[in-house]
């Protein structure tokens, strides 16, 4: 395909970027562990379809591209018609204008696509190497390291603890969010690990923000309990869940489910 020596118009410059900038948006909360932001339209395109308007938009004219997204759907032209409704109101209401693109330059094929330099960022030690976990200790040594990681870190930590009777034997945790986490890997291997491990209990441990002193399980925690109770019930291993969270006077309460 010949690339056009024209410049685009400005309408297109303007939906280049909101193009831009909505995907930024949704890798930026893919990335921090947020639910994923997926249009109606793109769920039977393979997430592709921000993509696809873009290089239409690069290639051709506003309205090429729109006429192609609308008869690209397979659910239909009103839902291809929310997806781009969806797309330019998450690309107005976020925060981050970044893209790794430079926009002004055509990407169709034959054509260059430079990228923005972008800062390296400096990797950091996980979490359990940080505060000494991942190391055959007592359960209860261990559990001081957590509780004081999980402190300093103000983030909300899922921490997964492979055990046998009062002791240790490996760890897995993660780093969340504010006020979500979730496993660092699979639960459907952490029955063959704990075998493997020669553990006979996986003690699962995540921190909550307290409420005067108070804190409690969610719905989606007792549902996750359930599901991997269900998964490590095959191998013969014992599962326990635990909420941390800091009481009133000082220190902090480990509740089991």
């Amino acid at each position: 395909m010949v690339c056009a020596n024209t410049s685009p118009s400005i309408a297109t410059r303007f939906c280049l970027r909101l193009l831009a900038r909505y995907r930024a948006q949704a890798y930026k909360s893919y990335q921090s562990g947020h639910r994923p932001l997926f249009l109606p339209c793109e769920q039977r395109l393979g997430a592709h379809c921000a993509e696809l308007m873009e290089k239409d938009l690069q290639q051709h004219s506003l309205f090429t591209a729109v006429y192609n997204h609308l008869n690209r759907c397979c659910l239909g032209s009103r839902v291809a018609i929310l997806g781009l409704a969806s797309a330019v109101a998450i690309a107005m209401l976020g925060s981050s204008f970044s893209c790794g693109y430079d926009l002004r330059s055509c990407s169709c094929n034959g054509c260059s696509k430079p990228r923005v330099k972008r800062r390296r960022r400096e990797t950091r030690p996980p979490f359990k190497k940080i505060y000494d976990l991942d190391r055959r200790q007592p359960v209860s040594e261990f559990e001081k390291k957590m509780i004081r990681g999980m402190h300093r870190e103000a983030k909300e930590v899922f921490v997964t603890a492979f055990c046998t009777g009062s002791e240790v034997l490996a760890v897995t945790a993660t780093i969340g969010s504010k006020f979500r986490s979730r496993p660092s890997d699979d639960p459907g291997v952490w029955g063959a690990k704990a075998l493997r491990l020669g553990a006979t209990e996986i003690r699962q441990y995540h921190n909550h923000p307290s409420v005067h002193g108070r804190s409690r399980f969610s719905p989606m925690d007792k549902r996750s309990d359930v599901a991997f109770k269900r998964v490590v019930r095959p191998y013969g291993v014992k599962y326990r869940s635990f909420l941390v969270y800091q009481r009133s006077i000082g220190g902090y309460t480990i509740k089991e489910q």
